[in-house]
């Protein structure tokens, strides 16, 4: 049988071209999205296995990405993650925002730690009953988020409280009991280990989109 290809040159590695590399990425990122709905995670299991095999595809396509736009795959990838992470469905955004070469946002809502006496002193004439929306976030799995309101009332202030230092944190200080209900199961969804952060930054975001026009106070975070 006679060989009919052209011989390649030594030394000389296969490229293919930029529509190939289309092909190939957004061939890529649908499996990526596949795997994020085909493998949850499952607290009883080896997280970190699940996540680096949800993570997989993503990479891979940020490795195929990063041939266009010469840009870190690592970037490419931790982009590609959280889009997907947070719920996003349509590829060709997230294929766009991966190329683009936009940073995931960085501004997280703050939050500021005090000890008991010094977040009593601000906090506590607040009136209401606390409601506790469990105590296994972060990364050791046991701060909890509690969520204040008078009984009947439509909002309340929603603040964190962290065991190993004895310190609390204020989420929100107005915040409506269905946005908490929303970010609540948004955040067992992701992970229910979810940092503090990450869960301040669901209700942070669910607020500037109910009240465009308001102006969320943020601080640094401190210990």
């Amino acid at each position: 049988m006679t060989d009919t290809h052209p011989p390649r040159q030594p030394g000389k590695a296969f490229l293919p071209t930029q529509e190939q590399n289309q092909d190939l990425l957004e061939e890529l990122l649908w499996l990526a999205h596949d795997a994020q709905d085909r493998l949850p995670l499952d607290p009883l299991g080896d997280r970190g296995y699940t996540l680096g095999q949800r993570n997989t595809y993503a990479r891979a396509a940020a490795i195929v990405a990063a041939r266009d736009s010469h840009e870190d795959p690592a970037l490419i990838a931790d982009r590609i993650v959280h889009a997907l992470a947070d719920g996003t469905t349509d590829l060709p955004s997230i294929r766009d925002t991966a190329l683009a070469g936009l940073p995931r946002p960085t501004a997280q809502a703050a939050l500021e730690w005090l000890g008991p006496k010094a977040f009593d002193a601000r906090y506590g004439e607040i009136p209401g009953i606390d409601h506790d929306y469990g105590m296994r976030w972060g990364a050791s799995g046991d701060q909890r988020i509690s969520f204040r309101r008078p009984t009947g009332a439509t909002e309340g202030m929603l603040y964190a409280y962290d065991p190993t230092w004895d310190e609390y944190a204020l989420i929100a200080r107005h915040v409506p009991v269905n946005v908490v209900s929303s970010a609540f199961v948004e955040a067992l969804r992701r992970d229910e280990h979810l940092p503090l952060e990450d869960f301040a930054h669901l209700i942070h975001d669910a607020l500037a989109r109910a009240h465009p026009d308001r102006e969320l106070r943020t601080v640094g975070i401190e210990r």
